[in-house]
């Protein structure tokens, strides 16, 4: 099984009390992949927030 070396880590908050209303965990092959990624989903839903992470790394 292939390691999770980058996550593309994504939510969208609503309201007053910037209540989270929904948190995906997508997993990268490279930060490169992960940036540009995160690049497609802000400009497809301008309200979703984006960050890349680094993820686990195989044995």
């Amino acid at each position: 099984m292939e390691s999770i070396t980058w996550l593309v880590i994504t939510w969208a908050t609503y309201g007053a009390h910037r209540t989270t209303a929904a948190l995906e965990k997508i997993p990268q092959a490279s930060m490169e992949q992960c940036m540009e990624n995160s690049r497609v989903i802000q400009s497809w839903q301008p309200k979703a927030s984006a960050k890349c992470i680094e993820g686990v790394r195989g044995f």
